[in-house]
């Protein structure tokens, strides 16, 4: 059977799961939650990946 995919925006709740890369500081991660600016992928409604926009 497939996997259900599905992609929605980032919240708050997020913000522990897209700052793994330690790229950008939760501070700016917050701003691009806030600006809609990060989506997460997910299959079967478990978090498998993220896109930032830059």
């Amino acid at each position: 059977m497939k996997p259900k995919i599905t992609v929605r925006h980032a919240t708050e709740h997020d913000l522990d799961f897209v700052s793994q890369d330690e790229h950008l500081s939760k501070t700016i991660l917050r701003r691009k939650l806030a600006d809609g600016d990060i989506f997460i992928a997910l299959r079967d409604n478990e978090r498998a990946g993220y896109l930032r926009l830059e």
